[in-house]
């Protein structure tokens, strides 16, 4: 067999070329490509030739191999151009965009990249929406928080058949519009979600509430029946469904239904929650005895419920040591920073751990982390030493472990201006026979609810609904703390658990400190390192802000942080620097990456000191909430 001359077979190939004689190229540059398939350069001579010949075909065949070849050797910047030449070939092929696309991600070009992904989804979601789904999720990795291209990718994947990852998408872009509040948006992609699983009830329930945003009570009635037989003890179906009821004519039809419903949050000592539901039923329907009377009792239960342990004398600290611990602790519980309170617990000696104080501080703090266990434990180690708290204390437990509030009744103080159900709270007899009617009623009212939900709720009528929400779902209890620490609080929050004791009738002499307004001067020319000079050992919040900038504008974001961060501790809450140094400290925590304590910098400010910069923060809460639920 003759010996295979690679060189002389090239050389036959080229002069054939020289006389334009391209059949006999290509046969030569065939038999090289056979010789050798892996052959790089060969093969794009024979997809070349191919192309110039018009057998077009044949080229784009050669053309799909090369490209897979340079793919192999990771020569994605090769593979480019050979995609270009396909894309030529065959213009109306949207895979090969597609195909294109992936190059120029691969290659680093993620611009073009996006370009030719969104051409070959727009081109392929009619023909082949499977493959226009996994370019979506390829270009969503590009484009992250795109909700419209999320809707999209839903969409094809439903279209393609994958019902189970499209209703899995739609899950996730509900939650994500759930957090931002957008629940016309909710409303409309869980009704295409539901098309894929019918009796999904937190999807029936957003489908419902999205009804009742644009006033279609009766749209929401049919989803509401399908979630109530599924559920018929979900707060949430009970009280989108005496919403829409509360539309209608006949609003007397929501009352059973906001029965049930206090009944619910009772079982779950939702207590404070219970009282507005109660208003709202008696407000719908002809004077009942029974309900005022259960309206009185839950707002007595809400009244007990709201008492915390740090409340009470026993909670009061003994010392300065014991009360920056307390004061911290309950700060970090405040801000959601449990794991930080328990922290400076530990930090402390076991005797400082052991006193009244510190010990209800704890219990608290960790019911409001939800170790539940180990905060009825701590609650109940305080009966021992509570003394004429006692009872204060078993309340407390009451509360948490869903017993019986009655027995406490007696203990509430009564209103010179109260109704007949508050006069009643001192007399635990006169209360008993109040709320006689009110259990005895109950049941029925309950058993009411699936007749009226059954009902013809298409003649409902339409009325604004409530807002939805707040976008993190601020709990008020996490912002609201002990109402009788009112003083040295406050001063507390600042010093970081020191209060100094001033004599007021000490005369206050104010020392000559360096010249600020020289500082700021220094700092607008850029003379940062002359008005640090300035500002060396100056005291107050109005010098350490301005020593702050001058760290920031030098690119020492994370040093000002700090440093301001521990001026505002250790400041005195009558300092007149105090609100702007808190707009510095909101404004390097964000630059810093800390959006969470920017946020809750900006909402101290807001709260204490309404007036400054008042814009500035609400844009900047604005933009920072945005942030934080993307």
């Amino acid at each position: 067999m003759a010996t295979f001359d690679r060189n002389r077979k090239e050389q036959e190939a080229q002069k054939a070329l020289s006389k334009n004689n391209y059949e006999k190229a290509i046969e030569a540059y065939g038999a090289l490509l056979r010789h050798d398939p892996r052959d790089r350069r060969i093969r794009q001579k024979l997809a070349d030739l191919y192309q110039r010949v018009g057998r077009k075909e044949d080229a784009a065949k050669h053309y799909r191999e090369l490209a897979r070849l340079f793919g192999v050797d990771g020569n994605h910047r090769a593979a480019i151009a050979v995609y270009k030449k396909l894309v030529v070939l065959q213009p109306s092929d949207s895979a090969l965009v597609g195909e294109l696309a992936g190059c120029y991600l691969l290659a680093g070009f993620t611009n073009d990249a996006i370009t030719n992904f969104e051409q070959a989804i727009n081109g392929l979601e009619v023909r082949n929406p499977k493959l226009a789904a996994e370019y979506c999720l390829e270009l969503q990795k590009l484009k992250p928080g795109d909700i419209p291209l999320q809707i999209r990718t839903a969409e094809l994947l439903a279209a393609g058949g994958d019902q189970g990852k499209a209703f899995e998408a739609y899950r996730d872009i509900i939650s994500d519009l759930r957090r931002r509040g957008r629940m016309d948006e909710v409303g409309r992609l869980a009704t295409q979600a539901l098309k894929l699983k019918e009796d999904v009830p937190d999807l029936l329930q957003d489908a419902a509430e999205a009804s009742l945003v644009v006033e279609d009570a009766a749209g929401a009635l049919r989803h509401l029946q399908v979630a109530y037989q599924s559920d018929p003890r979900d707060a949430r179906t009970l009280e989108l469904l005496a919403r829409a009821f509360e539309m209608g004519e006949d609003k007397a039809k929501a009352r059973p239904i906001l029965v049930a419903l206090a009944d619910v949050l009772s079982k779950s000592r939702s207590y404070s929650e219970r009282v507005p539901v109660l208003e709202r039923a008696i407000a719908v329907g002809e004077s009942d005895s029974g309900l005022e009377a259960k309206l009185a009792k839950a707002k007595i239960e809400a009244q007990l419920a709201s008492l915390r342990l740090t409340q009470l004398e026993l909670a009061k600290p003994q010392d300065e040591v014991q009360q920056r611990l307390c004061t911290r602790m309950m700060v970090f519980k405040r801000y959601g920073f449990g794991e930080r309170g328990l922290d400076e617990l530990a930090a402390m000696d076991s005797g400082t751990r052991g006193t009244l104080a510190v010990r209800a501080h704890e219990a608290e703090l960790r019911l409001a982390m939800g170790q539940d266990e180990e905060g009825h434990a701590l609650a109940e180690g305080l009966l021992v030493d509570a003394g004429d708290e006692i009872d204060r204390v078993q309340q407390r437990l009451a509360v948490l472990t869903g017993q019986d509030l009655t027995p406490f009744f007696a203990g509430l103080e009564q209103d010179d201006d109260a109704d007949k159900g508050q006069a009643a709270q001192g007399n635990p007899e006169a209360m008993s026979n109040l709320l006689d009617n009110a259990l005895s009623e109950e049941e029925e009212l309950v058993d009411d609810v699936e007749a009226v939900v059954s009902g013809d709720g298409e003649e409902a009528n339409a009325a604004p609904s409530s807002a939805t929400d707040d976008i993190f779902g601020d709990d008020d209890e996490d912002w609201i703390d002990d109402d009788d620490d009112d003083t040295g609080f406050d001063a507390l929050l600042k010093s970081g658990g020191t209060v100094a004791e001033i004599d007021p009738e000490e005369e206050v002499i104010p020392a000559a400190g360096p010249d600020l307004e020289e500082a700021e001067g220094l700092m607008a020319m850029g003379l940062h390192d002359e008005a640090l000079a300035i500002l060396e050992g100056a005291a107050g919040l109005k010098a350490a802000t301005l020593k702050a900038r001058c760290l920031r504008d030098q690119g020492q974001v994370k040093q000002a942080f700090s440093f301001l961060r521990d001026a505002v501790d250790d400041g005195d809450e009558s300092d007149g620097g105090q609100a702007e140094a808190l707009f510095e400290l909101a404004e390097l925590a964000g630059r810093s990456g800390k959006h969470r304590p920017a946020l809750r910098y900006l909402r101290e400010l807001e709260e204490s000191f309404p007036n400054h910069r008042s814009s500035e923060v609400s844009a900047r809460m604005k933009a920072l909430k945005r942030v934080l639920s993307a």
